[in-house]
Formats: structure tokens, C-alpha cells, sequence
């Protein structure tokens, strides 16, 4: 009876110690999906987006405008195209070419997915240091000293710093000059010519798998894995200018991770 009675109490103590006093380090896959999407969430890469050029401008590649016509067809912009005829002297004579200048806008359902423009949000590492913190130096005697020492001089420094500024710049000179009514059709198309890129959301992504984890030391304080992620939320523009359709999925490899005795496994290096 003795003996069963130690050895329960042995069996109890081995328990105790596994419980309590072993953690496991193991890096779970569903651990290793969260870190994966919360550090895509801060970043704000979970949402991919693309540019649409707007406005006026010339564009003789029939992929560019076969991309806008559809576009267009999805009420997303608004698109009209117009043939010019360029000449251009040449050795033979004269040689006439067909260039093509298209007009694009949103609409208001394109405006709706214009991409604001997002600041990373800092990490806890970052907000540690108080980056963000305003520190008032009114109080100390330095905040009394003018910074210009001879102000009777004129601002002799600053005009010599100004003009070292604009010492490296041409006389700007305009494109086209002239009457107007003197321009070929191909130079007054040119004349009007204004573009601007316009960054729009195209779909969303997000891990929905992590696999093959396994640990590279034996500490159990660093690991690597690969994960899969999958295209959500695609728009018109991703389906037609970022050719990616709903739900594809993408293999991400050699993505790391490190563990730490204070925060635990975090997401070390990823390529997105």
C-alpha cells in the first residue's frame, strides 16, 4: 500500500511540473494565420489596389484602350476615343501615321472605389517610444534667441541660398508655341494633353491557410512556414486591370517567425 501511495504522489508531481513549469512553445497554425493578417491589417496591404489613368492624353496601345473600353462597359469611367493624324517630314517626304488621344473620367460609381491614402499603424514596439509625444522648449532660455542674427542685413543669406536653389534650372521653355490656328491637328491634341493616375481599390486578400511550420532551433524561438492566401472582395478593376479573379489563392513561401519570452511568437519577415 506504501509503495502505491508513492508512486501515485510521484505520478502527481510529474503533472505538476508539466503543467506549470513546461510551457509549449509550439507555433500553432492558426496562431501563425492571425499574425499573418493582423500584420496585413497594419500595413494596409490586405487591400490591393491598382491605378487608372484619367483625363486627356494620347494612347496608341489597343490593350490599354481595349482595358478601358471594359472600363466603360463596367460604368466605372467614362471613355471616348478620337483618330489624329500626325505628320512628320521625313527624307522620302511627307509620312502621315493614325495616333489615337482618349478621353477618361470616373464615374460616380468609380469614385465610390478611389483608394484613400492610409499611414501604417504603429506597432507596440513603436508606440513604446512615444514618437507621437510634444515637448514644449518655450520654458528654457534658448526659445528667446532670434534666429536671424542681423536682420538689418536684408535677408542677404536667404536670397544667396535661393538663388543657389534655382542655379541648376533651365529658362523654362513652353512645349508648343505659336498660333494655334498654325499647329498641325497631332500638335494641338498634344497642346491639351493633361493625365493624371488615379489609385483605386482592386480586391482584398487574406491568409486562409498556414502549413509546414516547423522550428529551427531547438530553443523553440524562431520557426518558418508557408501560407496560402486568397483574393476577396474583387472589383471591376482588379477582375479587369489587376486580372485577378474571386477566391484565387497564391502560395507564399520562407515566411518567418521569431518568439519572444515577453510577447510570444510574432511574425518575423514576410515578402508580401
Amino acid at each position: 500500500m506504501k509503495k502505491v501511495l508513492t508512486i501515485a504522489v510521484a505520478a502527481v508531481a510529474v503533472l505538476c511540473l508539466a503543467s506549470c513549469g513546461c510551457k509549449d512553445h509550439t507555433l500553432k497554425a492558426s496562431k501563425a494565420q492571425s499574425l499573418i493578417n493582423k500584420e496585413m491589417c497594419r500595413v494596409h496591404v490586405d487591400q490591393v489596389t491598382t491605378n487608372v489613368p484619367v483625363g486627356y492624353f494620347e494612347c496608341n496601345d489597343n490593350s490599354v484602350r481595349f482595358t478601358l473600353r471594359k472600363l466603360a462597359a463596367n460604368e466605372l469611367i467614362t471613355y471616348s476615343c478620337e483618330p489624329v493624324q500626325k505628320v512628320r517630314r521625313t527624307w522620302r517626304g511627307m509620312d502621315t501615321t493614325t495616333v489615337y488621344f482618349v478621353t477618361t473620367a470616373l464615374t460616380e460609381k468609380g469614385q465610390k472605389l478611389v483608394a484613400e491614402k492610409l499611414e501604417e499603424e504603429p506597432t507596440a514596439d513603436i508606440k513604446d517610444l512615444q514618437l507621437d509625444r510634444e515637448f514644449d522648449r518655450s520654458k528654457f532660455p534658448e526659445a528667446n534667441v532670434p534666429e536671424i542674427e542681423f536682420p538689418e542685413a536684408g535677408g542677404a543669406e536667404e536670397m544667396a541660398t535661393e538663388a543657389a536653389d534655382y542655379a541648376d534650372y533651365e529658362e523654362y521653355q513652353p512645349d508648343y508655341s505659336g498660333d494655334e490656328e498654325n499647329m498641325s491637328a497631332y500638335d494641338r491634341a498634344k497642346r491639351k494633353e493633361s493625365v493624371e493616375p488615379v489609385t483605386v481599390n482592386a480586391y482584398k486578400m487574406k491568409v486562409v491557410k498556414v502549413r509546414n511550420i516547423r522550428l529551427t532551433n531547438d530553443n523553440a524561438t524562431a520557426a518558418t512556414a508557408e501560407a496560402i492566401f486568397e483574393t476577396t472582395n474583387v472589383n471591376p478593376f482588379g477582375r479587369i486591370v489587376a486580372n485577378v479573379d474571386e477566391g484565387k489563392r497564391e502560395l507564399v513561401k520562407h515566411i518567418t517567425f521569431v518568439r519572444y519570452e515577453d510577447k510570444g511568437w510574432q511574425l518575423d519577415d514576410i515578402d508580401f
